[in-house]
């Protein structure tokens, strides 16, 4: 499980990174153990997951309130779900593959600890203009705008982190977190076509 100070220690490493400070590295695990606690800590996003739902629920012009509105439709909470879980290990899975093999092996542990925990406090803050959002107190223009902002933060966040970890130029970095990224973008246009 994930102690408040491993969370705290996390999110001001987070914070850090999005700053571009290499120092904020040392705030992080960098062995099995620390990414054992960084994936458990997924479980932390259930709001975000929650917000997610809701959207898509919203855009199919399903009720988003009432008694037990969130899960009248089984099927669609368990892909919104699966895919919510899915975005934070898929593009994990798609750079082991990469890297098994490779110098660059040893640096994965590190750099999956980093990403994850970048991706899990990002899911707050990516989560944050959608329930703005669901409770008409913005456009949908400015959530828009935004969710981008903030992706835009989570991306750099993890162009830095990947930086770091594995001690690549800005070529290598950006070519991985564009591995991450089409896997997400590609994970999720899958969930959309099951519930669409």
């Amino acid at each position: 499980m994930v102690s408040a100070d491993e969370f705290g220690r996390s999110l001001r490493g987070t914070t850090g990174l999005v700053s571009r400070r290499a120092d904020a590295l040392s705030l992080f695990g960098t062995d099995r153990a620390a990414l054992l606690r960084a994936l458990s800590a997924i479980g932390l996003t259930l709001p975000a997951l929650v917000v997610t739902l809701a959207l898509e629920r919203r855009s199919l012009g399903l009720p988003v309130v009432g008694p037990g509105a969130l899960l009248d439709d089984a099927v669609l909470a368990a892909a919104v779900a699966t895919g919510h879980v899915a975005a934070f290990l898929v593009p994990l899975a798609a750079l082991l593959w990469v890297v098994r093999g490779t110098p660059s092996a040893s640096r994965f542990v590190p750099w999956a600890v980093v990403t994850t925990w970048i991706s899990v406090c990002g899911s707050f803050a990516l989560a944050l203009p959608g329930a703005l959002y669901l409770m008409n107190l913005e456009s949908a223009e400015f959530t828009a705008l935004l969710t981008c902002a903030f992706t835009a933060l989570v991306l750099q966040a993890q162009f830095f982190a990947t930086r770091l970890t594995f001690g690549v130029g800005p070529g290598v970095a950006g070519g991985i977190v564009l591995l991450g990224l089409l896997a997400d973008l590609g994970l999720g246009s899958l969930v959309r076509g099951l519930v669409g």
